[in-house]
């Protein structure tokens, strides 16, 4: 589980303030999550902001938000709000 303090936009989605659980593929879950993680370096950025190369947020994903990488086909992770 990762806990998303408050409302946040990554890749103009929108992530509200609660708990996620997230999911990886071909990528450990260690790289993912934690302070230091991908994903709380994506929280971090400016609404406008980019994702650094070669992630990419996956438009049209069918289910929770997914963060895939564009240098790396199958490696990724989806987030998904499971608690406010």
């Amino acid at each position: 589980m990762f806990e998303v303090a408050r409302n946040e936009i990554v890749s103009g989605q929108q992530f509200l303030k609660g708990q996620y659980q997230i999911n990886t593929f071909g990528i450990s879950c260690d790289e993912v999550m934690g302070e230091e993680g991908l994903f709380s370096k994506f929280l971090q950025l400016g609404d406008n902001e980019e994702l650094p190369e070669p992630w990419r947020f996956l438009e049209g994903a069918v289910g929770a938000p997914k963060f895939v990488s564009g240098s790396a086909p199958g490696v990724g992770f989806r987030v998904q709000m499971i608690s406010d």
